[in-house]
């Protein structure tokens, strides 16, 4: 998994999802910034200082209920997709 994750990384590859930076971090990878679209930063409120999590913005920006029973990191990813 390493291995095919620091594949995308050289060959360039632009990874979107909501708090990557943790992710990462579990993992032990470093990113370029300039490969991260984090919609976590996206949809960040300066004044608040606020982080809203990917629940809520789903819900009040696509209109869709997602994580209601379990964790679906698929889904996840492809409502932080939507959210970009």
């Amino acid at each position: 998994m390493y291995k095919k994750l620091r594949m995308l990384v050289d060959l360039g590859c632009i990874f979107i999802g909501h708090g990557l930076l943790k992710d990462f971090r579990i993992i032990n990878i470093l990113i370029p910034p300039e490969q991260v679209i984090d919609t976590v930063d996206i949809y960040f409120i300066p004044s608040k200082q606020r982080r809203l999590s990917l629940r809520f913005l789903a819900w009040i920006v696509l209109g869709e209920t997602i994580q209601e029973d379990t964790h679906d990191s698929i889904q996840d990813a492809l409502t932080a997709l939507k959210l970009y």
